[in-house]
């Protein structure tokens, strides 16, 4: 498919386009980059997506600053040159802070579906499963904090990521999610 030929390093993932269309939702979906605090919603200025990954080395959200100003090849390298310092263990506090939406990929675990947690300061996390090959399919779970939006809004933004996602493929039955 069209994905095959974009990537140079996540060729079986849909890693970095999901990241690439979630930051330009979250420029129309304000309330999935925000928090809640005290009595008061709190917007994010910039959209700095969190994508958490567990290697070896525990758990770490390694943050790619104003995504939603990224290629999707800049984000693929930004995504690749990450978890090399995070298998050296070279990660330095700004590769790990500042995040303003997570994003959890599951789907090399053999895990089918999941809810993941949010995290502090945040108000949404995606995440995604293993492709079930049999069905060409894969969920997208979105987890949110219903004191700062509702699930029509969680469900209008995944109804749109869905349809992005499925527009980069040749055929709208190649694959489903």
């Amino acid at each position: 498919n069209l994905l095959k030929n974009t990537f140079k390093i996540f060729k079986d993932s849909f890693l970095p386009l999901i990241v690439y269309e979630s930051s330009r939702l979250l420029l129309k979906y304000k309330h999935l980059n925000a928090y809640f605090m005290g009595n008061k919603i709190a917007y994010y200025k910039n959209i700095n997506i969190g994508v958490a990954f567990d290697i070896d080395d525990g758990l770490k959200v390694i943050t790619l600053p104003n995504t939603d100003k990224l290629s999707m090849l800049t984000i693929e390298e930004m995504l690749y040159n990450l978890v090399e310092k995070y298998l050296e263990k070279k990660l330095e506090v700004s590769d790990v802070t500042g995040s303003t939406f997570t994003i959890t990929d599951l789907s090399t675990s053999g895990v089918d579906l999941f809810v993941p947690l949010i995290n502090s300061k945040q108000s949404a996390i995606l995440g995604i499963s293993q492709v079930d090959k049999k069905l060409n399919r894969f969920y997208l779970t979105l987890v949110f904090d219903h004191r700062v939006t509702e699930g029509k809004i969680a469900a209008k933004f995944l109804v749109e990521l869905k349809d992005r996602i499925e527009s980069y493929n040749l055929s709208q039955d190649e694959n489903k999610i």
